[in-house]
């Protein structure tokens, strides 16, 4: 059983850029073993060492783009994957309603305060 070795470059589909910071997960296909992960650097590359021959699933996620899986075998060879272009992906959250009251209002030269919106304790006097 050697070791082998899978590395490969993350690009945008549209620009061609690099992807920087991807995470990067690969998992033998029976699942028995636990993945391993890494992120991709500042240029879009990512390796993976010291992997036994045998069938893996590689998985690359990134917000705001599609994820990736691939299948791929190890055979006694080392595995450059070359450039795995990934596409953005938008999604439409709904809206967010901030609504609240002031605990400050000013009238003129006066300045008012709402007492219920601040916490104090029960018995508390005035001076507190």
């Amino acid at each position: 059983m050697n070791a082998q070795s899978v590395s490969g470059t993350l690009t945008n589909i549209t620009t061609g850029s690099p992807i920087s910071n991807a995470t990067v997960k690969i998992q033998a296909a029976d699942s028995s073993s636990a993945p391993s992960l890494t992120v991709s650097d500042s240029k879009g590359n990512f390796i993976f060492n010291n992997l036994p021959n045998g069938s893996y699933n590689l998985s690359i996620t990134f917000i705001g783009y599609a994820a990736l899986q691939k299948k791929i075998t190890l055979a006694g060879q080392r595995l450059n994957l070359g450039n795995l272009n990934l596409g953005k992906s938008a999604e439409t959250l709904s809206a967010v309603v901030v609504s609240g009251v002031a605990a400050v209002r000013q009238k003129n030269d006066t300045v008012e305060y709402a007492a219920s919106m601040y916490k104090v304790n029960p018995d508390a006097t005035s001076e507190d």
